[in-house]
């Protein structure tokens, strides 16, 4: 296993200290970013294989947590790279993101937990890859 490769191979963990700092800080800072990390979850395409959040080429489904609504999307970068877009949009109150006008109509205001789910990997085709995603959204 390479150097660079040696993470895919999955079921890795580790831990992480923090250094103690005035009133748990810097605990408080890097537990709020993990929780705003976009979470990813890795469904299994049609050739039985993991796809990961990591692949590029990719459509993905944005989904609700409070309500399932699904937003349908493609992108030529990762779902994960993509996600955090989607997130950076929302906490900067962006007009055009998706989440924004979500969480506005549906709830409020509140921004409820969402998912993103990969659905296709297109690594060669991006014609396919948006036809996919418009057959996704009709298919609504």
């Amino acid at each position: 296993m390479s150097r660079e490769t040696w993470y895919r191979k999955g079921d890795l963990s580790t831990v992480i200290f923090v250094p103690a700092t005035p009133r748990s800080q810097l605990k408080h800072r890097y537990m709020k970013e993990i929780k705003e990390t976009v979470r990813c979850n890795p469904q299994k395409n049609s050739t039985k294989n993991k796809v990961s959040c990591r692949s590029t080429c990719v459509t993905c489904e944005l989904v609700c947590q409070a309500c399932k609504y699904k937003y349908t999307g493609e992108t030529s970068r990762s779902a994960y790279t993509r996600g955090k877009k989607h997130r950076h949009e929302l906490e900067q109150r962006e007009e055009s993101s998706v989440m924004r006008g979500h969480s506005c109509d549906k709830h409020g205001g509140a921004v409820p937990d969402s998912v993103m789910n990969v659905a296709g990997i297109f690594h060669s085709d991006a014609m396919l890859r948006q036809i996919t995603e418009s057959v996704m959204i009709l298919k609504k």
